[in-house]
């Protein structure tokens, strides 16, 4: 395995304010928060869409099950968000809209790296509303537990860094578990990468979003 701790610790506020002013994710939106998250995996789908059968019945089910409902129940899970059983709640919500937990794992984990990414710049000067929002941001336990983003860079990230045990290949500019991208992964599979991170994020001593943030999102 390479050495997979590269940065200081202390640059985790430049590329969190970096990452902020580049999506311009300031002030607090939740409707616009969403917008950005929903059109990353938007544009992935609608460009799938003509690939095969099964990205056609994704397209459908994204069609049909996209909707304002989404939307609020991704923000009931992220109002609500806990310790107990985070990963498992991405893999409900995506069982009830019949998708993929790696479309719906996106939307969410990207609103989460947004939240964290303000604690990280406002420390205790964050912004009320976010705190009232999303009060758990300023629990260590939780954030120490929050997900990363899943996508083909953090699946090359850890292909090059040595973790064998995920099934990633590489292909030019693809990576995926197996023969399956990202955005078709299961919850098992999901779990698995979330795991390999914490163990790895454990190791250079940072929280697994700051390691995504520092070592895999390139």
């Amino acid at each position: 395995m390479n050495n997979v701790c590269l940065f200081n610790r202390d640059d985790i506020q430049e590329i969190a304010k970096d990452f902020l002013v580049k999506y311009k994710l300031m002030p607090f939106d939740y409707e616009k928060w969403y917008k950005k998250a929903y059109n990353v995996v938007n544009l992935i789908v609608a460009r799938k869409a003509d690939c095969n059968k099964e990205w056609q019945r994704i397209a459908f089910l994204w069609e049909k099950k996209n909707s304002e409902q989404l939307k609020e129940d991704i923000f009931k899970l992220l109002k609500e968000l806990s310790t107990a059983g985070i990963i498992d709640k991405i893999g409900e919500l995506a069982d009830k809209y019949e998708l993929p937990v790696g479309i719906i794992q996106k939307i969410v984990s990207l609103i989460i790296k947004y939240i964290f990414c303000c604690y990280v710049v406002f420390g205790a000067a964050l912004p009320p509303d976010i705190v009232n929002t999303f009060g758990w941001i300023c629990n260590k336990e939780i954030r120490d537990q929050l997900p990363i983003p899943v996508d083909k860079n953090v699946l090359r990230s850890l292909y090059e860094i040595g973790i064998t045990n995920l099934g990633i290949k590489v292909c030019g500019d693809y990576a995926k578990i197996g023969d399956i991208p990202w955005t078709r992964i299961g919850l098992e599979d999901y779990k698995k990468i979330q795991e390999a991170v914490r163990k790895l994020s454990a190791q250079c001593g940072m929280s697994p979003i700051e390691f995504e943030m520092k070592e895999l999102w390139k």
